[in-house]
């Protein structure tokens, strides 16, 4: 088995970023969360299908502090990986906080592309809640006017670190996402863009 073939890239798939077997996670959201001090036990903690789905291992490298994704033996592999963007923590998170949420891994086909899981949030009155920066450049260039996007944009994308911000922002735009926007979050900043984007 080749190497990169752990490592995929789809141009229709959080914007062509290399991602972790296929799956909605871009390895330079893996990056962020052992930057962030995470240990491997709780980056799989947080992305559970992971050990269930393909046995990414994550392991120091031979200089010491800083982590790498080391590719697990073939046959330790499943070819039914699936494609996630945001740990499934965020839907205890945002449910303790009082908004009802699904994870796409629950509801979707794995193997969904961006525009998939737009029109099916559009059809459906959901929200999207994703890290994805596709999701706003779509809404964007074809100019919909739906389904609202709140796109967080951080080092650290787990609920613990990020979650009352990001409660924060869907209450006080709760109005905006009703009606249609693209909501960025961040540690420091928000911003508000009212669909269609023109």
């Amino acid at each position: 088995m080749k190497t990169l073939e752990r490592i995929t890239l789809n141009p229709n798939v959080m914007g062509g970023k290399p991602c972790i077997r296929g799956m909605r996670v871009t390895v330079g959201t893996v990056l962020g969360l052992l930057a962030s001090g995470h240990s491997e036990d709780r980056i799989l903690q947080a992305y559970p299908y992971w050990r269930e789905r393909t046995s990414v291992r994550l392991s120091p490298t031979p200089r010491g502090g800083s982590k790498r994704l080391r590719s697990p033996s073939a046959s330790a592999l499943n070819e039914n990986s699936h494609r996630y963007n945001l740990s499934p923590e965020w839907v205890s998170a945002l449910t303790h906080a009082g908004f009802e949420s699904l994870h796409w891994s629950s509801i979707g086909d794995p193997t969904a592309e961006d525009r998939e899981i737009l029109d099916w949030a559009r059809r459906n009155s959901w929200i999207v809640f994703t890290n994805d920066l596709d999701f706003g450049h779509i809404l964007a260039f074809t100019q919909a006017s739906g389904p609202s996007v709140l796109q967080t944009r951080a080092q650290d994308l787990l609920p613990e670190n990020l979650g009352e911000i990001v409660f924060a922002a869907l209450r006080q735009n709760r109005d905006v996402l009703e009606a249609g926007a693209l909501v960025v979050v961040d540690e420091s900043s928000l911003r508000v863009r009212i669909l269609p984007i023109k």
